[in-house]
């Protein structure tokens, strides 16, 4: 039966319970892949630096089954156009394996706002690749326009780590970076919420009245 035997090659490798339990309930599709398939799958996951025990390893086992072969290369290129080796990308890889099932556009926007609007270093970037999940629309550029007016205003300092900040909660952002500035700031709502449109139900759920 092939589930029975990919999954015994996955525990042979290493692969923890929890994350084969997680292999069949959420990607039954790989589980079933035929055996030669699949361990070739293992071996290249294995070959790019990916270690079994590690929970990032089923989700990367899933990627590679999704991509083509000229579709990882042509993700490997771009990430080697805005300057990355290709051992750089596999490690951004291997800490956030949903990286490389972003389309070719969505890397490339975001991989240039953050370098030329936002003055990001690469290993910033590599530092948290799962950066390069968030929408531009949504959530980068109005976390980055609050943060370039709170340094100009001289209310942050300009080292604040920009990958913190897109990273954290909604809430906590909130707090932080908008309500509290927002006597001494207050066109950070406009900018933020208005002229952005950044989830303003989610806003006035969890902050009645401050809006």
């Amino acid at each position: 039966m092939p589930q029975s035997s990919n999954i015994k090659v996955l525990r042979d490798e290493g692969v923890p319970q929890s994350s084969v339990f997680t292999l069949l309930s959420r990607y039954a599709d790989v589980a079933f892949i035929n055996q030669s398939v699949f361990a070739e799958y293992i071996k290249f996951v294995k070959e790019i630096g990916i270690k079994p025990f590690k929970p990032a390893s089923v989700e990367a086992l899933v990627i590679v089954t999704k991509l083509s072969k000229s579709t990882w290369e042509l993700k490997l290129d771009i990430f080697e156009r805005f300057g990355w080796p290709r051992d750089v990308a596999l490690l951004a890889f291997n800490k956030v394996p949903n990286i490389m099932a972003l389309s070719e556009k969505k890397i490339t926007n975001s991989m240039k706002f953050y370098i030329e609007e936002v003055g990001l270093q690469l290993e910033d970037i590599v530092g948290r690749p799962n950066i390069l999940r968030y929408s531009l629309k949504k959530r980068i550029v109005p976390r980055c326009s609050v943060v370039k007016i709170l340094k100009l205003k001289g209310f942050i300092k300009d080292d604040v780590s920009i990958p913190r900040l897109i990273t954290t909660s909604e809430k906590i952002f909130m707090e932080n970076y908008v309500i509290k500035f927002q006597e001494s700031v207050p066109q950070l709502q406009k900018l933020y919420v208005g002229e952005l449109g950044l989830y303003l139900k989610f806003w006035r759920r969890q902050f009645p009245g401050a809006l």
